[in-house]
C-alpha cells in the first residue's frame, strides 16, 4: 500500500456497492474519478473498476479515506429520491435556539452514534435510527441544519421473493429555521421490511415504506432539537404554494398573446352577443363572460399552434400532469404525454377557472430543466403531492443535489423568480 501506515482499511458496504441499489450510478462514480484523477482512477473505467479503484484511493491516506467517506455522505442528498416536507409551528424559543450553534451543537453531540466515525459508511447499525453526523450551513437559501441518520432494513427484489437482504438505510433530515420546516430525503425503494436480526422468514417481517421511515426521522430530529408540533394549516399553505409554482410556469407565451390581441374586437363582439342577445345577462356577469371568451380563444390557439416549444422554452419547468379539487369537491385530473406540455392541451384550459378560483393545487408532475445537463439528459421529472401532514416530492430518476435543492426551495418559498 502506498502512503502512510494505516490502522484501518476502507471497505465499501454492500448497500452502496451494489448496482441494483442505485446509490452510486456510473455517472456519479465518473464525476468522483474526474475530480480525483490518478494513474489508476480514470473516468473512462467501467463501474466495477471505479468502485475497486476508489477503495484503493481511499486506503492511500487518512485524508483520502475522509474525502471518500464525506463524498459518500454527500451523495445521500441526491439521486432518485423521495422527499417529505413538514412544517412546524413557529415558536420564539425554538427560533432563537436554532440560530445559535452554542445551543444546538450540545444537543446534537449527545446523539452522535459513533464519535470515532461520523459517517454513514463504516458503522454497524441495527433496527434503530442513529444520528451519525450533522453539519450547519449558511447557504443562499438561509441557515440549514443537516442531520444524517442511518439504520438497517430488509429489502426483497419483489413481492413474490421469499428472500430478503439487509441494507443500510440512510435518511438526511434538513431543518430550515427561517421557513419553520423539516425536510427528509430518503432513497426510493419498494418491498421494504423492518430489520429484525432474529427473524429470517419474510412472512413474519413487518413491512415499512419510504413514507414511514422519512416521517420517523423527522419525528426523531424534532425530538432531539425540541421543536414544536407540526403546523395544522400547512396543507392549505402548500396547496397555495404549488398553485403559484404552477402559475409561474404556465404564463401565456408572447406568440399566443399576439394572436389574442389581433382578435380583440371579435372577442368583445362575442362577449356582447352572449351578454345581450343570447343570455340577456346583468352587467355584473360581463367580467366572467369576457374571461370565458378569452380562455376559449387561448385554448384553441394553444392547442393548434404548431411549435409546442413555446410552452417550454425560457421556463425552468412545465407541467405534464395535475390534480386539484374545488370548493364543491369536484375533482380535476389532467394528464398530457410525459414529454408534452399540459398547457398545450384542452383539459388545461377546461379547468383553468377552477384552479384560479381556489388558488390551490394538490398534485403536479413537472418536467424540469437541469442546471447542469452535462452529467445526464437535460430534463428530469418531479411530482409534488400535498398531503394532510406533509408535502411529498418524488424524483423519478437520478437528480443532482443542486437540482433537488432548487425544486425544494421553490416549494417552500426561498427561490427568487
Amino acid at each position: 500500500m502506498v502512503g502512510e501506515e494505516r490502522k484501518s482499511m476502507f471497505n465499501w458496504n454492500e448497500t452502496f456497492k451494489d448496482e441494483g441499489s442505485q446509490y452510486f450510478t456510473l455517472l456519479v462514480l465518473k464525476r468522483f474519478a474526474k475530480l480525483h484523477r490518478t494513474a489508476y482512477l480514470k473516468p473512462s473505467l467501467d463501474r466495477v473498476s471505479l468502485i475497486d479503484n476508489i477503495s484503493i484511493f481511499a486506503n492511500e491516506s487518512s485524508q483520502n479515506e475522509e474525502d471518500v467517506k464525506t463524498w459518500i455522505d454527500d451523495c445521500m442528498r441526491e439521486g432518485r429520491r423521495d422527499i417529505y416536507i413538514q412544517k412546524y409551528d413557529k415558536d420564539f424559543v425554538s427560533d432563537r435556539m436554532l440560530m445559535s450553534d452554542r445551543e444546538i451543537c450540545p444537543l446534537l453531540e449527545k446523539q452522535i452514534y459513533n464519535l470515532n466515525n461520523r459517517h454513514g459508511i463504516g458503522n454497524k447499525y441495527d433496527e434503530k435510527l442513529h444520528l451519525v453526523k450533522y453539519y450547519i450551513e449558511e447557504t443562499e437559501y438561509g441557515r440549514i441544519i443537516s442531520l444524517l441518520f442511518c439504520k438497517m432494513i430488509y429489502c426483497s427484489n419483489s413481492q413474490r421473493d421469499s428472500q430478503v437482504a439487509s441494507q443500510i438505510y440512510p435518511v438526511v433530515v434538513d431543518i430550515l429555521p427561517q421557513n419553520n420546516c423539516v425536510i427528509a430525503r430518503v432513497k426510493t425503494k419498494t418491498n421494504m421490511f423492518k430489520y429484525s436480526p432474529d427473524i429470517y422468514d419474510i412472512r413474519n417481517l413487518e413491512t415499512t415504506t419510504c413514507e414511514k421511515e422519512a416521517l420517523a426521522a423527522i419525528k426523531k430530529a424534532k425530538e432531539i432539537l425540541e421543536l414544536p408540533e407540526e403546523s395544522p394549516n400547512s396543507s392549505n399553505e402548500y396547496k397555495n404554494r404549488l398553485y403559484n409554482l404552477l402559475n409561474s410556469f404556465t404564463y401565456t407565451p408572447v406568440e399566443i398573446e399576439q394572436k389574442i390581441a389581433e382578435k380583440k374586437s371579435e372577442m368583445e363582439h362575442i362577449c356582447n352577443m352572449v351578454m345581450q342577445n343570447i343570455c340577456n345577462l346583468q352587467e355584473e356577469y360581463r367580467k366572467d363572460v369576457a374571461w370565458d371568451v378569452r380562455n376559449m380563444v387561448e385554448k384553441y390557439f394553444s392547442m393548434t399552434y404548431p411549435d409546442k416549444d413555446i410552452f417550454i422554452n425560457g421556463r425552468d419547468a412545465y407541467p405534464v400532469k395535475l390534480d386539484a379539487t374545488d370548493q364543491q369537491a369536484s375533482r380535476v385530473q389532467q394528464t398530457a404525454g410525459l414529454e408534452q406540455p399540459l398547457q398545450s392541451k384542452d383539459i388545461f384550459f377546461d379547468n383553468k377557472k377552477m384552479l384560479q378560483k381556489s388558488n390551490s393545487c394538490e398534485s403536479v408532475r413537472f418536467s424540469y430543466k437541469r442546471k447542469d445537463p452535462s452529467y445526464c439528459n437535460d430534463r428530469y421529472s418531479v411530482q409534488i403531492i400535498v398531503k394532510p401532514r406533509y408535502c411529498n416530492v418524488k424524483f423519478f430518476e437520478y437528480t443532482a443535489k443542486e437540482d433537488i435543492d432548487y425544486v425544494l426551495h421553490s416549494i417552500i418559498g426561498n427561490n427568487r423568480t
